[in-house]
């Protein structure tokens, strides 16, 4: 959804919204266990480390790929989006 690699799901950070709404979206969320209910999107993981890789933060929430893959309106928390990018 981000870089457009396709890769095994071990190599894949799943990202989902959680049921709190704000401005009329919804937040999104690092699904760490893989298991919360609901529509996944996927971003190349980054190695050693839980979250998804820098580069695919950003081509996902610059080109609204999160909103398309998750199919609703999203927020994506700034802090979140921060702590993924630093290296």
């Amino acid at each position: 959804m981000g870089c457009g690699r396709t890769a095994p799901k071990g190599e894949l950070v799943r990202l989902t919204l959680t049921d709190s709404v704000a401005n009329g979206a919804r937040r999104v969320v690092l699904d760490s266990s893989g298991k919360l209910p609901g529509r996944g999107a996927y971003l190349c993981r980054r190695p050693g480390a839980e979250g998804p890789v820098a580069e695919c933060v950003r081509l996902a929430t610059r080109r609204n790929g999160l909103a398309r893959a998750l199919r609703s309106r999203v927020a994506v928390d700034g802090e979140l989006v921060e702590s993924w990018t630093r290296v």
